[in-house]
This record gives C-alpha cells, sequence and structure tokens, in this order.
C-alpha cells in the first residue's frame, strides 16, 4: 500500500512542479497571448483529470527548488515517505547535498524514516542516491542554483 500512495502522491507533485514551471516560464515571455497561456492551463488539466503525465515533464531541480509548494501534498506516514524516497532515486539521480529541501520535507534524515526504507527494501535509504553526478548534471544543478538566486 504505501508504494502505491507514493505513486500516487509523486504523480500529484510532479504535476504540481510542472505547472509551477510552465507558469514561470510563462511570465518571462512577455509574447504570449493570453489565448497561449489559457491552452496550456488546459493542458495541464486536462493531463490530470485523466491522470496521464503533464505537459512538461520537471526536473529533479524544478521538484527541489519548487518544494515549498508541494511539501503538503506529503503525507505523514512513514512508509509513504520511504517509498516516495525511492521511487524519487529510481526516476532521478542526484546526491544528498544536491536536494536538501526534498531531504527536509520527507524526513529522510529522520532514522524512523531510514528504518521504514529498510523494511520496505532490504537496503539503506542511501541506496536512493547516486554516487558521482555526471559533469552535465553538476552543471544542470549549478544552473538551476544560479536561476535560483536570481
Amino acid at each position: 500500500m504505501p508504494t502505491q500512495r507514493a505513486r500516487t502522491a509523486l504523480f500529484l507533485i510532479e504535476s504540481r512542479t510542472a505547472h509551477l514551471v510552465a507558469r514561470s516560464r510563462q511570465a518571462m515571455d512577455w509574447q504570449l497571448s493570453e489565448r497561449a497561456v489559457q491552452d496550456q492551463d488546459l493542458a495541464f488539466i486536462e493531463a490530470f483529470a485523466e491522470t496521464k503525465d503533464p505537459p512538461l515533464r520537471p526536473s529533479i531541480q524544478d521538484l527541489e527548488h519548487h518544494v515549498a509548494e508541494w511539501a503538503d501534498l506529503i503525507p505523514e506516514n512513514l512508509g509513504v515517505k520511504a517509498a516516495l524516497a525511492h521511487l524519487l532515486g529510481e526516476k532521478y539521480r542526484f546526491t544528498p547535498g544536491m536536494i536538501l529541501h526534498i531531504c527536509q520535507s520527507l524526513a529522510l534524515n529522520d532514522p524512523a524514516v531510514q528504518r521504514a526504507y529498510q523494511r520496505q527494501y532490504r537496503e539503506a535509504i542511501e541506496a536512493i542516491y547516486t554516487a558521482h553526478p555526471s559533469a552535465v548534471e553538476r552543471l544542470s544543478w549549478a544552473w538551476a542554483r544560479l536561476g535560483s538566486s536570481l
């Protein structure tokens, strides 16, 4: 059950983040017409209603940047938090230092969440992290940090 709830939570998190990313891009594109903005919003609503992937796939950097806007979607259940961490580790590549806000929101440093992860997956929670990010991944994170600071 925790895995299914975590899949649902990840879908909601990615959908909300994708919408936020699209909105921020629209705000920077002054040439977009009001109709184009409405069409993009409608595409997100339709994807959500049909439980399809959002029209824009958020990156792990986007998830980290917008964690404050989606943290309320995380259930308090330790097993679900552990399963959500596992799903993130399967889908994205990151080190612990790259996702500080996500770690905090999921309480990944909490021994109770770590024990729940160990019980569910028979390995330490550190298995979700990549040991050596590629040069492209490091550059992508640097770019995201620069964008956040601006």
